[in-house]
């Protein structure tokens, strides 16, 4: 997972999403929720390690322009931890909070063509 900061980062891996599963992580690390959800993310990235996913991380204390150019853009009210993917240009599911589970992410990111 790479950490992103600014509203440019946010901007080109939106442009990603072109071609690619894009999913943004939004959190605080001074929440524990929060630090079980990046651990259910990290077990889901070293699982699937798909080239043709990408995982970007938005600490929301320290990027606050990060975080608030993705809710502007994906017109997904703030919320951490909250992951929000995109696919093609949009966002395609959104998740807060508990529902933040292996089993869902799991379930919601397409797996490649077989």
């Amino acid at each position: 997972m790479k950490e992103i900061y600014s509203k440019e980062e946010v901007l080109s891996c939106i442009g990603l999403s072109e071609r690619f599963f894009v999913l943004f992580f939004k959190y605080s690390p001074r929440c524990e929720l929060c630090v079980a959800a990046n651990e259910i993310l990290e077990k889901l990235e070293k699982d699937r390690n798909d080239p043709n996913i990408f995982i970007f991380r938005i600490n929301v204390l320290e990027s606050k322009e990060a975080s608030q150019s993705l809710e502007q853009l994906s017109k997904v009210k703030h919320e951490s931890p909250q992951c929000i993917a995109y696919m093609r240009f949009n966002p395609y599911f959104s998740v807060s909070h508990t529902k933040i589970t292996q089993n869902f992410l799991e379930t919601a990111i397409p797996r490649p063509p077989q």
